[in-house]
């Protein structure tokens, strides 16, 4: 039998974890360096289309990555939640509440604690369904669009950097 510590004590870590990704991506949003720039810096150059593929291609690399290590949990369902109402705002996609479950890929209970705290803590919106009051869609608000957003396109450019101009990999090193 299960007593109370071993029920609350993994929840309150993975509140604490949801807590402190969501404190970075507030930092991201509002940090800024001591010139009054962001502060990551990234080319005009980016294509929205560019980020959308770079967050799927996060998330597809996290499904490989679980096909060859079965049974291990690389505990980052709130990413993978925050990447998929990402992706799905800029395909102008909705995502209901049980979507979200699926793309956190932990078990439904799991994820709905998840999603209650990212809601409680302004990370996503929840929207009713105009046309059926049953149904509630989860959304990310315009601070967690830009933090994504510029988190994406600083990997982005790193990734380009590390590739020399004909594609091949750059002898400057990461």
């Amino acid at each position: 039998m299960l007593e109370i510590n071993q029920v609350y004590l993994p929840l309150e870590i993975a509140t604490q974890e949801i807590g402190r990704i969501c404190r970075e991506l507030e930092k991201i949003v509002k940090q800024s360096p001591q010139v009054g720039k962001p502060a990551f810096q990234f080319s005009s150059q980016i294509r929205q289309t560019e980020l959308v593929e770079l967050a799927k291609s996060l998330l597809a690399e996290r499904e490989v990555r679980a096909r060859f290590f079965r049974g291990l949990d690389f505990g980052e369902p709130v990413w993978d939640i925050l990447l998929d109402l990402y992706v799905s705002r800029l395909t102008e996609r909705t995502v209901s509440v049980s979507s979200a479950c699926i793309a956190a890929n932990v078990p439904p209970t799991t994820a709905l604690r998840y999603i209650s705290t990212l809601t409680s803590q302004g990370a996503i919106l929840r929207v009713l369904d105009t046309n059926d009051a049953r149904r509630v869609y989860l959304v990310l608000p315009e601070r967690m669009m830009e933090a994504i957003g510029r988190y994406l396109s600083h990997i982005f450019e790193k990734r380009v950097a590390s590739l020399g101009v004909d594609g091949a990999p750059s002898q400057h090193g990461r």
